[in-house]
């Protein structure tokens, strides 16, 4: 057999990560980090394994046209990214599959620009190529409030961007490393920290990690917990349980605890009742891992030493949330509000590359796999709402983009209730903009105001879904619910898309060109450099305008494609019913 391998080559360490997530269908972090939440690899490595995944979709499709025989499958995507969509458009270092590639090169390239014509009149050398495409989101890190605050986290920062003495002889690259990471409030969630998606605020956090301080959480799956505690008109009862369905890997868990914690400590009521988050898993590897996390994340007690009666308990269970039922299960007798997160398509989530392609609300509305989800999902929200007699709230979430496991779910769910049920528009995330997709007219436009929706490609954060149920009543008690959105504080601002890559260009355009204006005006020849500084400032200040109305123009002829798109499909769907 004519099969190619190249183990010299340099990138085989990129090569062997693939070959294992190909293998065991596990995800990059998985495979790269160990369970210290260190890497185990370069960032470099690291770094271009994630770019070969974010376009496996499409050199898949290449390889199905064009076949190239190799024993090493991960290195052939390696160079084959490298080839055809890498910054230099080439292969360094020699080797048969090198050889190979270079043969089919043609045959590679025009199966390329045919899947993707847009790729065909890109520059070589263009550098915007691969941010203008695919979407990068920042590092969302929460402050765990059962174990540190928010003041806390900061100082420590602080501290470990300063200095000592010793410290000051050494190079003053490194201390800048640390020195200069910019970071922000996020502006929907309280406690939660905006930095820029880098290695190096990775490996800056690892302490605050490994001391369960913060959480490495994305900031659309802090919807789920934010809105159990404050999204109702009324604060939830403690005198009830809460349940977390399907809760591994324990994120929203942890989550949930740590606002229901904030909340006894901030009642002046001195009470001895234990407040209790059941945490469901019923595979026994990930309930492992959630009964690992809870340990670490709620058990530790809080650094500044303060101790306290008011406990929120979290209790892990290796059981399947369909099998529960609270009537013959005394355990689960007081669960009065659930926070369901049903398995789902994940097709929100920037790291799932097998749905990056595709991400069109209606685009998978006849696929049988996410029609199993649905059902998946239906029936798990129907056993929430119908089976535990003393639930008063649910707040139903995914971290798919696709109508049918979203507002599909919630129509299905509100026509089989018997008017029971309603939904509410959650007060925490009453300035989010995004709500829910009106696919067929099912929903009314309240209902569909009461949806949050998340859109991975223009919101920042990972695409997400949520909604609030609660079961309808003639009057609620209970303490009045007053969220406050978070604020600035301690000198950080809010996150307002600081890390948006096309802003970075301009702001990075505009410092040049003030720092080559200031340079020339210190300069001998004052006066003629500062003319000439003068025309090159103006000359960058109208290309960076040509740049950013370009970039707009593009934006609004996506914006009125996929418009139209949404239009065809929902005739299509139409003529088929």
């Amino acid at each position: 057999n004519n099969l190619f391998t190249m183990s010299s080559s340099p990138y085989s360490p990129a090569g062997n990560i693939l070959n294992q997530i190909i293998k065991t269908k596990k995800g990059l972090k998985t495979i790269a980090y160990n369970k210290d939440g260190e890497l185990t690899c370069s960032k470099t490595t690291y770094a271009q394994s994630s770019h070969v995944l974010q376009h496996k979709p499409l050199l898949d499709k290449i390889l199905r046209e064009v076949q190239v025989p190799a024993k090493n499958k991960g290195l052939l995507y390696v160079l084959l990214y490298e080839l055809l969509l890498g910054p230099n458009k080439a292969i360094r270092g020699g080797g048969a599959l090198k050889r190979q590639l270079l043969k089919q090169q043609e045959q590679l390239q025009a199966s390329l620009f045919k899947l993707q014509p847009s790729f065909a009149n890109k520059s070589a050398t263009s550098s915007d190529q691969s941010s203008s495409d695919y979407v990068t989101i920042p590092r969302y890190v929460r402050v765990n409030t059962i174990v540190s605050s928010t003041e806390q986290v900061l100082s420590q920062l602080d501290a470990k961007a300063q200095p000592s003495k010793k410290k000051k002889k050494q190079s003053s690259s490194q201390e800048a490393s640390s020195s200069s990471m910019p970071r922000y409030m996020d502006p929907h969630v309280a406690n939660v920290l905006v930095f820029p998606p880098t290695a190096s605020t990775r490996a800056n956090l690892q302490d605050l990690v490994t001391s369960h301080q913060v959480v490495l959480q994305d900031k659309s799956s802090c919807f789920s917990a934010l809105c159990m505690v404050h999204g109702f008109d009324r604060l939830p009862s403690m005198e009830g349980d809460f349940l977390d369905a399907c809760a591994a890997p324990g994120n929203k868990t942890c989550h949930l605890a740590a606002l229901l914690t904030e909340r006894l400590r901030a009642t002046s009521k001195s009470s001895k009742h234990e407040v209790v988050v059941h945490a469901l898993d019923k595979s026994k590897d990930r309930f492992q891992l959630l009964q690992r996390r809870m340990k670490e994340l709620t058990d530790t007690p809080p650094l500044d030493g303060t101790a306290t009666t008011k406990k929120v308990s979290v209790r892990c269970h290796n059981s399947d949330f369909l099998s529960i039922n609270p009537e013959t299960d005394k355990t689960f007798s007081k669960v009065t509000a659930i926070m369901l997160d049903p398995s789902c398509s994940g097709s929100g989530m920037i790291s799932n590359h097998q749905e990056a392609m595709d991400r069109d609300p209606l685009s998978k509305a006849k696929n049988d796999r996410i029609q199993s989800l649905s059902n998946f999902q239906f029936q798990a929200l129907q056993h929430a709402t119908s089976n535990f007699p003393k639930v008063q709230r649910v707040v139903y979430s995914t971290c798919s983009v696709y109508v049918q496991e979203n507002e599909g779910v919630v129509q299905r769910l509100l026509e089989s209730s018997n008017d029971e049920w309603e939904l509410v528009a959650p007060k925490c995330l009453e300035h989010w903009e995004r709500r829910g997709f009106d696919h067929e007219g099912g929903l009314s436009q309240e209902q569909l105001q009461c949806l949050i929706r998340v859109n991975p490609e223009e919101d920042g954060t990972n695409g997400f879904f949520v909604a609030c149920f609660q079961r309808k009543a003639k009057s609620r008690k209970g303490t009045k619910n007053h969220y406050e959105k978070p604020s600035a504080t301690n000198g950080i601002e809010l996150y307002d898309n600081q890390f948006d890559a096309s802003k970075e260009q301009q702001v990075s355009k505009s410092t040049e060109s003030s720092t080559g204006v200031e340079k020339a005006s210190k300069s001998p020849g004052n006066n003629k450099s500062k003319r000439k500084a003068e025309a090159i400032e103006g000359e960058q200040s109208e290309e960076s305008n040509k740049v950013s109305k370009k970039r707009a123009k593009k934006l609004e002829w996506k914006k009125k494609q996929r418009e139209k798109k949404l239009q065809r499909l929902a005739k299509q769907q139409e003529k088929s019913e």
